[in-house]
């Protein structure tokens, strides 16, 4: 099982709902159109934004992220994505003007989650979505 926390929504971190998306099931496409797994509300992010999918190799769960095709494009790590690429644990997907976190671990809630980000050295800057 893997979970997106959204960091920030539109440039806006504060008031969030305090929930963490699991996934257990792969693909799963997050963008702005409600039809999506996870539904990022920002005018900047396309109806169908990036693909997140899975594959099992040696035993272990490997992540992928894909930019689908996005008028604003997708940048993972500070990356811009043009192909499929691994996630790695805490890795930064930023589509439009949010930020969401990739995690394999569990965490109870958001507030919970950013708190050991922090901890563990990922940088928090404040973000909102919109």
């Amino acid at each position: 099982m893997a979970s997106i926390v959204i960091k920030s929504l539109g440039g806006r971190g504060d008031q969030l709902p305090n929930i963490v998306h699991d996934f257990q099931a792969c693909p799963i496409v997050l963008g702005r159109d409600e039809g999506c797994d996870i539904q990022v509300i920002d005018p900047q992010v396309s109806r169908r934004h990036v693909e997140i999918s899975m594959t099992t190799q040696g035993g272990h769960d490997i992540y992928f992220a894909a930019d689908l095709g996005a008028s604003n494009g997708t940048v993972i790590d500070g990356h811009p994505v043009k192909k499929q690429i691994p996630l790695k644990e805490g890795s930064i997907i930023a589509i439009g003007r949010s930020e969401l976190i990739f995690t394999k671990k569990k965490f109870k809630d958001r507030d919970t989650a950013l708190a050991a980000f922090r901890r563990d050295g990922e940088q928090y800057k404040g973000t909102i979505i919109t």
